[in-house]
């Protein structure tokens, strides 16, 4: 190889191991050229967090010849499972963290290595004689192992190999690390989905250009329900063209605020709609309080679509770890913001009106209020979700 064709397919490896997090399959691309590179009959990643074993192997990948022994259904076995016997396929243990290690190296009696049960049962079916590793650890104790393996007709991985992939160990450290923050975000992202769609209030996100990029369930009924407000074209518009500017202005002056880092208030619009025996629907327009610049794709104003003499039911469960109360507690709060009475709540709950009081006492100096209105406002600015 030429030293410009090296130079290439170093180039080309580096762009592969910094494409790898954001691929379907992680870094399939970089074993496609690692593999060239190397000269190797079959190349692979076993990506992993020692200190979670229990937890399942987050990521297994190869390219070449399949590393896997005859009579054994790799087919029909889970992910798990899977990652299990490829990791027992491994022939290195505890590498030292970035050197690349040659399997003749930890084995230098070549007697020896032909003889043992690991080759004779592991080795030789899968025609591989030669297999060189190499161990990286993430900062957060993530392990990727990088394997390369030759047939018995090849020759060993030499200094040209082993300084390659000591080049590339920085790189992929750094890999690893946008790898482990991008899944920390998506998982904050199912995390917070889930959340906003609990909420039964309607609710959207919008971006900076008033283009809509979340609606929740509750929002998606209410746009179903009613023929007043619709998403088109990924804006919410009001069938009524006056309406609709007035809209776009609260929206429009929601994201200048947020783009100024100006004081606002939240913004409100009631519409009516074409059948008159159906209620009005209210919208609240309320910039997101941001504490960095506003990137493209990010929301930063919220618009919540109510009916205002619709009640929900309020999540006790919710309530109950919000405010560090009881279950009991939990319930007889919910029933109070829905505007229940004690004497009703007791008859509800099968007891006495003394007991209910007694929980109401409990949950005042649990929340620091001392009446009923402040509890039912102390609810209801506290959760979202109960608006």
């Amino acid at each position: 190889m030429t030293a410009s064709e090296a130079d290439s397919t170093f180039e080309q490896l580096l762009e592969s191991i910094y494409e790898g997090p954001f691929e379907p399959s992680p870094w399939s691309s970089f074993l496609e050229v690692f593999s060239s590179a190397m000269n190797a009959s079959t190349v692979g990643i076993i990506l992993w967090r020692p200190a979670h074993a229990d937890q399942g192997f987050i990521l297994l990948e190869t390219v070449g010849q399949n590393w896997e022994t005859e009579g054994e259904n790799w087919e029909t076995a889970g992910p798990v499972e899977s990652s299990i016997r490829y990791l027992a396929l491994d022939p290195f243990i505890d590498l030292p963290t970035g050197k690349p290690v040659t399997f003749d190296e930890l084995v230098p009696d070549t007697k020896q290595l032909l003889e043992s049960e690991f080759y004779a049962q592991y080795m030789q079916p899968m025609g591989i004689r030669y297999a060189l590793g190499v161990d990286i650890h993430g900062p957060t104790g993530l392990e990727f192992r990088l394997r390369a393996a030759r047939s018995t007709e090849a020759s060993d991985f030499l200094f040209p190999e082993k300084s390659l992939c000591e080049r590339l160990v920085p790189h992929i450290r750094r890999s690893i690390q946008i790898f482990e923050k991008m899944r920390k975000l998506e998982s904050r992202h199912a995390v917070y989905e889930g959340v906003i769609n609990q909420i039964t209030t309607g609710m959207l996100l919008l971006d900076k250009s008033g283009q809509v990029l979340q609606i929740n369930h509750a929002a998606e009924k209410l746009l179903m329900d009613e023929s007043s407000l619709r998403v088109v074209d990924g804006q919410l518009k009001l069938k009524d063209e006056e309406g609709c500017q007035e809209l776009r202005s609260l929206i429009h002056n929601a994201c200048e605020t947020q783009e100024q880092r100006t004081p606002a208030v939240t913004a409100a619009l009631r519409i009516g709609n074409d059948d008159d025996t159906s209620s009005p629907i209210s919208l609240l327009i309320r910039p997101i309080p941001q504490s960095t610049q506003i990137a493209d794709g990010h929301p930063v104003v919220t618009v919540f679509i109510t009916k205002p003499e619709e009640t929900h039911d309020i999540p006790p469960e919710i309530v109950q770890k919000f405010f560090g109360l009881t279950k009991t507690e939990s319930i007889v709060t919910c029933l109070i913001a829905q505007g229940i009475s004690v004497e009703e709540i007791a008859k509800r709950q099968g007891t006495s009106v003394y007991t209910v009081r007694t929980h109401v006492r409990s949950v005042f100096k649990k929340t620091g209020v001392s009446k009923q209105t402040e509890l039912v406002r102390r609810v209801l600015e506290s959760l979202p979700s109960l608006r």
